[in-house]
């Protein structure tokens, strides 16, 4: 019998828009006017439209700006300078780790208006040469998986899967995601700015719901240097509170007669059948605002139950078969039972001090069992009765 714990709490302190820049994205660009010429002296304002955060800053004499350290999400642009009409671009998703290029262009007033552009083609991240895939939120809630977990969403991207049957240092079968044909211990997982990669075995200290997953970007290749020690990385953003209290419930339940076996393992044809299995996942989240535009909350919960049974090649030592050396009556295989618990737990405040400094503290906990845990493949040891039965 295996047991494993693990608690974590992290906390940030965001000041003068660089501090832990990995963990958050940017938006950059340049301001000209109907004629392209640059604009100097803009005032822009950056606001998330979840949580109604604003950021502001101004266009240098070339007519560039940046705002960095945003939170993934969704914003809005607004551009404002006297004698030219403001314009506002909406509707524009910043992922994980990104830096997006926002080009604006301003239009002399020519009465009391508003430029507001809400469709228009689809932003293009043109400031890092990285080979990366992302999953959205959308994309977290909506595809469909046979295991609701983060490894497995993450195995339908092109090039990566899982590697299974593993056993961490901590002493809990888990599952590696191997990138670009490299070993899974290879992989780095950055979780809102901290590193949590196993230091023993690699793969993931700790895992995480996807109920408290806003969005991740996997790095294949090229990824800069803060997401070093690994030939691949994934960074990972959690959840956090809006100003609109929302929620999420569910529930996943599968049995052996939801699973398919090959044709070698059906009774007919020499297998073992179908071996007991029973899995069931439930969890659900909550966030809302503490303080509206100033303080929010978030937390998630999930909890894993699984129990099956896994045939197993005897291990028959030379001892025990000089008691019978033609191994008549010897037992070959075994079925043994494998039960898994998890439980996994999460909560985030998030609090906004000033335009430049901001605070989050996040705790993630997680505590596991796992009995007999020999791995998908190998052998065990049967009792010596068993052994030597007729």
């Amino acid at each position: 019998m295996l047991r494993r714990g693990w608690l974590t709490a992290a906390v940030f302190f965001i000041a003068a828009g660089s501090l832990f820049a990995q963990a958050t994205s940017t938006i950059s660009g340049r301001v000209v006017d109907q004629d392209g010429a640059v604009l100097p002296g803009v005032t822009l304002t950056v606001t998330n439209t979840a949580t109604g955060v604003t950021r502001n800053t101004v266009t240098n004499e070339e007519g560039l700006y940046s705002v960095p350290a945003l939170n993934p999400g969704n914003y809005a642009v607004r551009a404002e300078l006297a004698g030219f009409a403001p314009q506002v671009r909406e509707r524009i998703e910043l992922l994980t780790g990104a830096n997006l290029a926002v080009e604006l262009k301003l239009s002399l007033a020519s009465l009391s208006e508003t430029i507001t552009v809400s469709a228009q083609s689809p932003l293009v991240e043109a400031t890092q040469s990285t080979v990366a895939s992302s999953i959205r939120q959308t994309e977290v809630v909506a595809l469909p998986m046979i295991n609701r977990s983060m490894a497995a969403l993450v195995t339908m991207l092109p090039g990566a899967r899982e590697v299974s049957g593993t056993i961490s240092a901590k002493g809990a079968s888990g599952t590696w995601i191997s990138i670009g044909g490299g070993g899974g211990q290879n992989v780095v997982m950055v979780v809102d700015g901290i590193d949590n990669k196993e230091d023993h075995c690699g793969g993931a200290s700790l895992s995480y719901s996807l109920e408290g997953i806003q969005e991740f970007q996997v790095f294949k290749s090229g990824a800069r240097a803060e997401y070093g020690r690994g030939t691949a990385s994934i960074l990972v953003a959690t959840k956090s509170g809006a100003n609109r209290v929302s929620g999420s419930a569910f529930g996943y339940y599968r049995n052996q007669e939801m699973v398919a076996i090959d044709y070698f393992s059906k009774p007919e044809n020499g297998g073992v059948g179908e071996p007991p299995f029973k899995r069931s996942q439930i969890g659900g989240s909550i966030g809302g605002p503490i303080i509206k535009d100033k303080a929010f909350f978030f937390g998630s919960t999930e909890y894993i139950r699984q129990d099956l049974e896994l045939p197993r090649a005897a291990r028959i030592y030379q001892e025990l078969q000089l008691l019978e050396p033609l191994g008549i009556g010897v037992k070959a295989t075994a079925s043994l039972p494998q039960p898994a618990r998890d439980l996994l737990t999460q909560a985030k405040v998030n609090f906004n001090l000033s335009q430049d400094q901001s605070l989050f503290v996040r705790y993630g906990g997680q505590h596991g069992r796992l009995d007999n845990s020999f791995g998908s493949t190998g052998s065990a040891l049967l009792d010596y009765a068993p052994v030597l039965e007729r």
